[in-house]
């Protein structure tokens, strides 16, 4: 009986975490769609434009988990996100493979955006917006 308890607890907690992350992957998704799959695809390579001066290792991992979930993109964000806006379960895996990097509080800090980086955004987003 002990063990049958142990058993239903784990199984609450693994739903309500599915559901929790579900969720925010799927605000996320939504977002994602707004931003880049109802753009054209000038706006989404000039956006890569101001990623690429991310540093390495943002570089690095975007590449890894590009090649992880659609190898057909060739590690390209644009191709990847094309392909990402038709299919949004290459977009959850990508979304799960960069967070499991980021619970590293060290690599979190080297994944942040330089305040050159995101004044680029900025005059891309006012470009087209």
């Amino acid at each position: 009986m002990k063990y049958l308890a142990i058993f239903l607890l784990y199984c609450m907690v693994e739903c309500v975490v599915n559901v929790v992350l579900m969720d925010t992957i799927d605000e996320k998704y939504k977002i994602f769609t707004r931003n880049v799959c109802e753009n054209n695809r000038t706006i989404n390579e000039e956006m890569n434009d101001c990623f690429q001066k991310s540093s390495q290792v943002v570089l690095d991992l975007t590449n890894y988990c590009i090649n992880r979930v659609q190898p057909s993109a060739m590690g390209n964000v644009v191709n990847f996100f094309e392909l990402a806006c038709k299919d949004k379960y290459a977009y959850i895996k990508y979304y799960i493979c960069m967070s499991a990097y980021e619970l590293d509080t060290k690599f979190k800090e080297q994944m942040k955006w330089s305040p050159d980086i995101i004044a680029c955004f900025k005059e891309v987003a006012k470009k087209y917006g």
